[in-house]
């Protein structure tokens, strides 16, 4: 099971699924057994979930996204949690991931998100030597994502065809529509998704053989029912919005934003304000507080 990401307090792995066990065959549960997807990364895990929409297939490639379990004290320290108070700490995981859920299930029929098919708990198991995943053996919340074969936007503005200079002018505005109507889809079902950039943009192929753009993980997403946001760690810096600053609240133009950056990174291939991204975040803040 090959590790293809980890920020804030989740981890996601590239997974082959083993087998399935329907929800029917077990009334509140559904069971999966999940081998590594790369020979190399020596993992396995076994996870169930209380609904298990249609879509996974035994065999095929998925993300599985599971929380990280605190370690050290660096881990203690970026996440403000005792490390042995690991109880508490999966509390705010697991309500996190289900906020997370709850975004993927309302935006279920968008076609420009990837789709969300179970939450549920993992057991993480090494099939060999010390490439297993940290805390074996220990139960933690996760989500099993579609995967999109495709890439991200990222990878694609550091390859030979985006360059330097960017992505040419057709590329960025294939780009820049999915992300437009994807966030419109969001604020039509009241969530601000909050961390658009490149990396959150992946190119899915179809059966059919087509390909399409879609965004990817919905874990920094608000839902406005229950009020604007306040906190401001999130986000690529480069992208963060003034709204950010700490004392502020902010809803649906902080997407706004975020487009706009992302339109000035497609096309020169550069971070948008680099000056102000490259300062420490608490520089940062100090910064962008004094101007507004």
């Amino acid at each position: 099971m090959g590790c293809i990401g980890q920020g804030g307090n989740a981890v996601a792995y590239l997974v082959r699924l083993d087998n399935i066990v329907k929800p029917e065959a077990q009334p509140d549960t559904a069971a999966a057994g999940c081998s590594e997807a790369r020979p190399a990364e020596a993992a396995a895990a076994r996870w169930r979930a209380r609904r298990l929409l249609p879509g996974p297939q035994v065999g095929g490639l998925y993300v599985f996204k599971v929380c990280r379990l605190l370690q050290d004290s660096t881990e203690e320290e970026r996440c403000g949690t005792a490390v042995d108070d690991q109880r508490k700490y999966l509390y705010a995981v697991r309500k996190q991931l289900l906020g997370e859920r709850a975004c993927y299930g309302r935006l279920a029929r968008s076609p420009h998100f990837v789709r969300c098919f179970a939450y549920g708990a993992a057991t993480m198991t090494a099939s060999g030597a010390a490439a297993a995943p940290p805390a074996v053996g220990q139960e933690r919340p996760c989500l099993l994502l579609e995967y999109a074969q495709g890439g991200s936007v990222a990878a694609l503005l550091e390859s030979a065809e985006g360059g330097a200079a960017g992505m040419s002018a057709q590329q960025a505005r294939d780009v820049m529509q999915i992300a437009a109507e994807a966030l419109q889809h969001c604020h039509r079902w009241d969530i601000v998704y909050r961390d658009l950039q490149p990396g959150n943009i992946v190119l899915s192929q179809a059966p059919s053989g087509e390909s399409d753009y879609k965004l990817i993980d919905l874990g920094s997403s608000i839902i406005t029912d229950e009020g604007p946001g306040t906190d401001h760690r999130f986000g690529m810096l480069a992208y963060r919005a003034p709204e950010q600053r700490p004392g502020s609240t902010h809803t649906y133009t902080l997407d706004t934003w975020q487009l706009g950056m992302l339109l000035l990174h497609l096309r020169t291939g550069v971070l948008p304000l680099l000056e102000l991204a490259s300062l420490p975040e608490p520089e940062w803040l100090a910064q962008v507080s004094a101007v507004h």
